[in-house]
């Protein structure tokens, strides 16, 4: 492929950043989101919202369904067995508690899927032809969505460039 511009655009652990020998800086948070699905009593409203624990955030973000929301919900790897060992009653108590029964009674209604958050920053965030863009460049912690805030902030500034550089 020849191109006088590559776009990498390919997550946090970008394989094109890898073929360019882009080191990172990373930093392990020490902690993991415990994502899934629930549904609930109350309807959402298309709100999504976060509350803010010493453990880490739990968020609530609206599906389609005024009754369903996806959890994002990050603790302290210390305590991650802990959780993940409840009983699916036991895990929605400490749940409802968390989000202080806003929504009604919950049930969970998908597996739980787990992942380790840590900082993954790239040293440079250009190479030759290839600029690296949105969590190839810098994945940051989850929180309040920051990382999509950065990332669009980031496109902007790479479509002023190449109106700038590669289009008069």
């Amino acid at each position: 492929i020849y191109s006088k511009l590559i776009l990498a655009c390919d997550g946090k652990f970008s394989d094109l950043r890898q073929k360019f020998n882009i080191n990172t800086i990373e930093k392990n948070y020490k902690q993991t989101a415990i994502v899934f699905n629930i549904k609930h009593k109350k309807p959402h409203n298309n709100c999504a919202w976060e509350k803010f624990y010493p453990g880490g955030p739990l968020a609530v973000l609206p599906l389609n369904s005024q009754n369903q929301s996806t959890i994002v919900w990050i603790v302290k790897n210390s305590h991650l067995k802990a959780y993940l060992g409840l009983s699916n009653k036991d895990f929605s108590n400490q749940l409802s508690q968390k989000i202080s029964h806003e929504l009604g009674e919950i049930e969970s209604i998908s597996k739980k899927f787990t992942y380790s958050l840590r900082l993954i920053e790239s040293e440079i965030f250009y190479s030759k032809k290839l600029i690296l863009a949105g969590d190839s460049s810098c994945a940051i912690h989850p929180i309040a969505g920051q990382g999509f805030n950065l990332a669009i902030s980031s496109i902007k500034i790479l479509r002023d460039l190449i109106k700038k550089n590669y289009l008069n």
